[in-house]
């Protein structure tokens, strides 16, 4: 479950929009919101570094941190999160890498930030940010989309929500599902329906399709992957991946497509319900949950290929899941080596 929930903010509307499920998620959970903003002189501060006079660049780091621990300390305070344990954190460093370091520092359990923010002088990009976070992050990274409704949708008294978590037969995509259900469970309540939503895309043989007898190993991986679905809806529905499962109040559901592009095939289902090719019919779904690993070769999920297609074409919130077994085989580049050599230049 989700107690310590990051959020970095860059003083962006855009980024704050990511507050009010964040507060609902602490507040279900009874958790902490981290609320931390980097100051960064490699971009805000370029021509201070390289002159001759290093007063000039401190001065400038001092003048930016007080206004960032001004700036958070406003918002923790804000009707938005009244009622939620809050910490802020300001820092001085690169401004993904400061982050993650943060998040370490205070054991976040899900970092939460949206995919656009301020590019100017004084605000970082959002956008290659989020994607740097979810690259390298060791705990579960929830991007909102620019412009997102779920935020109001919540607001609002919505009765259901529906997450989409895409499978390919892999342990490493299953990772997903403990993450998705926990976040599923804070968000909802005795008045909202949860509804997990299990999806696979099965790619259709291209050699003489006109010939049923060739057609027998497309409708093999067809009935396959739907029996895979069904087990795993089954195992999900008893507790078996998912410890208290019955407690929550959380429906499975599950469908298999047919399509040779399986990114685009995820966000269609996400977004506007599976195909005449699905086994359950339904509407769209609020939320992705999709693991950065999946099996080796042409299927496999890793940020750069389907993940980051999915996390570029959507419109939905993304949550990314890293597998804990290959956590060790991505270190997030030395960014503190750069920053010293433009202090020192």
């Amino acid at each position: 479950m989700y107690r310590n929930i990051l959020v970095p903010l860059d003083g962006s509307a855009r980024a704050e929009s990511v507050l009010p499920m964040a507060a609902r998620l602490a507040r279900n959970t009874k958790g902490m919101l981290v609320l931390v903003r980097v100051v960064s002189l490699a971009t805000d501060y370029w021509p201070a570094i390289t002159t001759p006079y290093p007063s000039m660049a401190q001065a400038a780091v001092d003048g930016e941190l007080a206004e960032a621990e001004s700036y958070l300390a406003t918002i923790a305070s804000s009707p938005e999160l009244a009622g939620v344990a809050v910490k802020t954190v300001t820092q001085f460093g690169p401004v993904a890498s400061t982050i993650l370091s943060v998040a370490s520092s205070y054991a976040a359990d899900l970092i939460m930030i949206c995919s656009h923010g301020y590019s100017g002088v004084t605000r970082w990009l959002i956008g290659s940010i989020a994607e740097k976070i979810a690259r390298y992050a060791t705990t579960p990274v929830l991007i909102l989309r620019e412009g997102s409704q779920l935020p109001l949708r919540l607001a609002a008294g919505s009765k259901s929500l529906r997450v989409l978590v895409p499978l390919d037969g892999s342990t490493h995509a299953k990772s997903a599902l403990e993450p998705a259900t926990d976040l599923l469970t804070a968000l909802t309540s005795n008045q909202l329906q949860g509804t997990l939503h299990l999806a696979r895309i099965v790619k259709p043989a291209h050699h003489g399709d006109e010939h049923q007898e060739e057609l027998s190993p497309r409708m093999g991986d067809l009935n396959k992957a739907s029996h895979y679905l069904s087990l795993t809806a089954e195992q999900l529905s008893e507790g078996y991946i998912v410890p208290g499962m019955a407690e929550r109040h959380i429906s499975v559901t599950w469908s298999v497509s047919l399509d040779d592009d399986v990114a685009s095939a995820l966000v269609n289902i996400a977004e506007h319900g599976p195909s005449k090719d699905g086994l359950e019919t339904f509407g769209p779904c609020d939320l992705i949950a999709i693991s950065t690993h999946g099996r080796g070769g042409l299927m496999r999920w890793t940020m750069g290929s389907i993940t980051e297609r999915v996390l570029h074409a959507t419109t939905l919130p993304i949550l990314i899941v890293r597998p804990v077994d290959t956590l060790h085989t991505h270190k997030v580049p030395d960014m503190e080596k750069e920053r010293t050599y433009l202090l020192q230049h």
